[in-house]
């Protein structure tokens, strides 16, 4: 007779089996909660973070007086201190220095970082080329109340035209808009709303969403369409008729290297000029080979200003 053998065994090791594959599980499920996470933090819709690495204001206003005078007495200029509305009542700081006879006011939309006062070295070139000159500080940067977002600062950026045009009544055809870095992205966005002469886009990017992923290479995983900050794009209103557009750009810049602002010019269609500066940085324009920058910037001034 044979006895049939015990299943103990076989049934040991099924267990054994079922609780490995419900450990496997559990790490997979704790890895994907993880990444999941991982990705919901960085993500550019988490705004908060994006605007932690967009935004580096600077409230302290650092002015050297003696450089003040001097610009006022070398261009018989008025420095005007001014504040003025954002649409959410906060008051933004502004300077203008106006000069006798100008043949149009440039308003600045200046980059992420710092303040106006950091953009002392703007004035000579602007003002030496026969412009009046407003500069203006976002929401959160130097004297201005609030806090700054992507949507904030092109906000702040059409409040400051509407100030000039309204409150200092300069005419749209008089204003060259000049935006630095992130600015540029200001700066073209007042274009698509607002006149102006020209416009002068220095160390540029092509938009926000290329300029993310080349900075911070895990972006590539998310769809442009998830990138709240994408209307920051300086190309797609040059795809269509458009004031005289100046694209100046260092060749030393490894910030914002220069290949956006080659890729701003060829799909901008005319009138364009690109103006590379072989010794500039992204910081350092207008100081580091000052007399080849300031050279493209008012060469394309007095051509724009020259009688037809």
């Amino acid at each position: 007779m044979v006895e049939s053998q015990p299943e103990t065994g076989h049934k040991d090791s099924e267990k054994i089996k079922k609780k490995k594959n419900r450990s496997v599980k559990r790490e997979l499920l704790k890895l994907a909660i993880f990444f999941g996470c991982f990705a919901l933090f960085f993500s550019p819709m988490n705004t908060s973070f994006a605007n932690f690495l967009l935004f580096h204001p600077y409230s302290k206003m650092e002015i050297h007086q003696p450089t003040m005078d001097l610009l006022r007495d070398k261009f018989d200029a008025k420095w005007n201190i001014l504040t003025f509305d954002a649409p959410d009542r906060s008051k933004l700081s502004a300077w203008y220095w106006e000069i006798p006879n100008p043949k149009g006011t440039i308003l600045v939309s200046h980059g992420n970082a710092g303040n106006l006062s950091h953009r002392v070295h703007l004035l000579a070139p602007m003002m030496g080329s026969g412009y009046s000159v407003f500069l203006y500080d976002y929401r959160g940067y130097g004297e201005s109340e609030g806090k700054s977002d992507d949507r904030t600062i092109v906000e702040d950026g059409l409040a400051a035209y509407d100030y000039l045009t309204r409150k200092l009544d300069i005419k749209p055809s008089d204003i060259v808009l000049y935006g630095e870095s992130l600015g540029c992205a200001v700066s073209t966005e007042i274009l698509q709303k607002r006149q102006a002469k020209a416009v002068v886009l220095q160390s540029c990017f092509a938009s926000v969403v290329d300029a993310a992923r080349d900075k911070f290479h895990w972006t590539i995983i998310y769809p442009d369409y998830l990138f709240p900050q994408r209307h920051l794009d300086n190309i797609t209103a040059y795809t269509r008729p458009h004031p005289p557009l100046l694209l100046l750009h260092g060749e030393q810049d490894f910030i914002l290297p220069a290949a956006y602002a080659k890729k701003v010019y060829e799909k901008a269609i005319e009138p364009k000029t690109l103006y590379l500066v072989k010794g500039c940085g992204h910081n350092d324009f207008y100081m580091n080979d000052a007399a080849s920058a300031i050279a493209g910037f008012q060469g394309f001034l007095s051509k724009l200003d020259a009688p037809r």
